[in-house]
């Protein structure tokens, strides 16, 4: 009977080292995930580095409204896309936290509520009562 409790406990041990472990791998995909907002981040940029290359072209007779024009609709868009890496980032990080707090409350039900409860007797019985004897299951 000792050796089938010892089974037990390694087995709840391992399983939830397992699950937390699973749990952290997940979560460090999604943080890997949020890395790749840098290259959203680095699109944005480039698209605001051609805005100011058009600048001079503003100038030009015939043409200078439309380059104008298209030198606002890219700085717009470099902002927009400069916000939504952001977004993404912090959105990916917390989906990855979020994750792995799931996969710690599955692992650590059953633990709480079958496992805890069937050893809890085992416990109580080597626990003397106040007036030093031990309590019987």
């Amino acid at each position: 009977m000792r050796s089938y409790r010892l089974a037990i406990d390694v087995f709840v041990v391992i399983w939830v080292a397992a699950m937390l472990t699973l749990g952290w791998l997940a979560m460090l995909e999604f943080d890997r995930l949020a890395g790749t907002a840098d290259s959203l981040s680095g699109v944005a940029r480039e698209e605001s580095g051609l805005a100011s290359a058009l600048m001079p072209l503003e100038s030009l007779p015939l043409t200078g409204d439309r380059v104008a024009q298209a030198e606002r609709n890219l700085r717009a868009t470099s902002t927009s896309t400069a916000a939504d890496a952001e977004v993404m980032r912090g959105s990916l990080r917390e989906v990855g936290r979020i994750a792995f707090g799931i996969v710690a409350l599955i692992a650590l039900f059953p633990v709480v509520v079958f496992y805890l409860p069937m050893r809890m007797p085992t416990v109580r019985s080597r626990l003397p009562d106040a007036r030093g004897r031990h309590l019987t299951t």
